[in-house]
């Protein structure tokens, strides 16, 4: 009866030994198979756009919820209670939902800024010429600007001041509210304008599909001030500028005209009436 047992239960073995012993391959996964990696031809996303610089930042967590995304990652992770002041730079991502609110302190160039309700922002370098922060979404901000630093607001519009507080909003559809609560001018360029935003004025921004970032003249164009604002030129054509607020222009060949958010063509013999050019336009 032993040497029979023995006998029954050693042909099994043998034979998932010789299975084992040979290299078969035996795939249980039916459906589906694995995914494939990620692809090397894909286009860098945001996370390879922004980098990390060398400045230093403080950020603090008022109240929940206040997100981090570090420079080169995809995802946010939520900053607690227990943990809330924490430094960081350049290329990080702050993100604020519904009733969060955060504060940042640049510390070696002494600048604030108030975050509260949604907001996205990221953190650029100045040392290398970049905004001191991008919103990439707004709904409240407060900030004040030291010397030669800029922010770039939601649209692309780049605003400039040496002092504060400047206050940012996002009351209603595609329009930002942006008011200069300092008792310094800042420079707000967007388009073809360099806007000068005195003491206690406010101004309504489109927020366009277009975005709203400046334009740099073009080969072959000259600066021309005319009715009240500034304006950039192709060739010379004949400028007839009647009254404070209206300009008139006549072209003498192939010609273009750009100002107030407007570019025109203009070929020999046509003509084109700016009318209405009052800094109302821009409220």
């Amino acid at each position: 009866m032993q040497r029979a047992a023995s006998h029954k239960f050693s042909i099994p073995v043998i034979l998932l030994a010789g299975i084992l012993g040979g290299g078969c391959y035996i795939n249980t996964q039916r459906f589906p198979e694995p995914m494939p990696g990620a692809s090397k031809d894909l286009p860098e996303g945001a996370s390879n756009i922004f980098e990390a610089g060398p400045e230093e930042v403080m950020l603090m967590r008022i109240s929940d919820p206040v997100y981090l995304r570090q420079p080169g990652e995809s995802s946010s992770f939520p900053i607690h209670f227990h943990n809330k002041r924490t430094y960081i730079g350049p290329g990080h991502w702050v993100l604020c939902e519904a009733g969060g609110r955060a504060e940042l302190v640049f510390i070696t160039r002494g600048a604030e800024m108030s975050l509260s309700g949604n907001n996205t922002i990221v953190l650029g370098s100045p040392s290398r010429g970049e905004p001191l922060v991008s919103f990439l979404e707004v709904d409240n901000a407060t900030f004040s600007l030291s010397s030669n630093d800029y922010v770039e607001l939601e649209g692309g519009a780049l605003l400039s001041g040496d002092g504060g507080p400047f206050v940012l909003a996002h009351p209603r559809g595609e329009i930002l509210v942006l008011a200069n609560r300092s008792n310094v001018s800042a420079t707000l360029r967007l388009f073809d304008e360099s806007i000068e935003l005195a003491p206690g004025e406010t101004v309504h921004l489109p927020l366009l599909a277009a975005g709203a970032s400046p334009r740099e003249p073009a080969i072959g164009f000259s600066s021309l001030k005319a009715a009240g604002s500034s304006w950039i030129v192709s060739g010379a054509p004949s400028v007839i500028a009647q009254g404070d607020h209206r300009l008139d222009v006549i072209a003498d060949g192939d010609h273009e005209v750009r100002g107030q958010g407007i570019r025109v063509r203009l070929e020999k013999g046509d003509r084109v009436v700016f009318d209405d050019l009052t800094n109302e336009s821009w409220e």
